[in-house]
């Protein structure tokens, strides 16, 4: 087979060299600095994992095991998600146990091809004297997790949801910054 190895230093280049290879897939071997050794960690792994990688359309494996990987049910056409799979969701996103009181599955495919699915709980913490909620709609692109605070209007934040841009450039911060 032909594979290779990618390589950096973490200084924003890599270089690839070619090798031969047994099978499908890759190996990911990371060297960390001495005080950012919890990132070897197995536990720590599979938080970042679940953090960032929750809707990849691959298999992760991690010391044979396979990780599990949720269904990034807003790339589906709207007509194609049950209510069943909504509230489940829902549920996922908000480690709560209650269905939504309203959904909005939305796509566009111009001039930026765009795909979000917002939900309005059925109750607002914050009338109960719970806290200030934060905002809490993701942003995935390719259904990798660029942010959790990008902008979101602070006057809708009791909407829980994720917004997934294609067209998103990854070397530009989704803050403006």
């Amino acid at each position: 087979g032909g594979g290779g190895t990618c390589s950096s230093d973490g200084g924003g280049t890599f270089t690839v060299t070619e090798e031969g290879s047994e099978g499908h897939g890759a190996t990911v071997t990371i060297t960390v600095k001495e005080d950012e050794k919890e990132y070897l960690e197995e536990a720590r792994i599979r938080q970042v994992l679940k953090k960032y990688s929750s809707f990849v359309p691959y298999p992760i494996e991690l010391n044979g095991e396979r990780v599990e990987v949720q269904k990034a049910i807003w790339s589906h056409e709207p007509s194609q998600v049950s209510a069943d799979e909504h509230e489940e969701f829902f549920k996922h996103l908000t480690s709560g146990f209650e269905a939504p009181l309203h959904t909005l599955h939305y796509r566009a495919d111009a001039p930026l091809q765009l795909q979000s699915l917002l939900y309005v709980p059925k109750y607002h913490t914050e009338k109960f004297g719970l806290g200030r909620m934060a905002p809490a709609i993701d942003l995935y692109c390719r259904k990798v997790l660029i942010s959790k605070e990008w902008g979101w209007p602070d006057w809708l934040r009791f909407v829980k949801g994720v917004v997934d841009c294609e067209d998103l450039p990854l070397n530009v911060s989704p803050r403006g910054g």
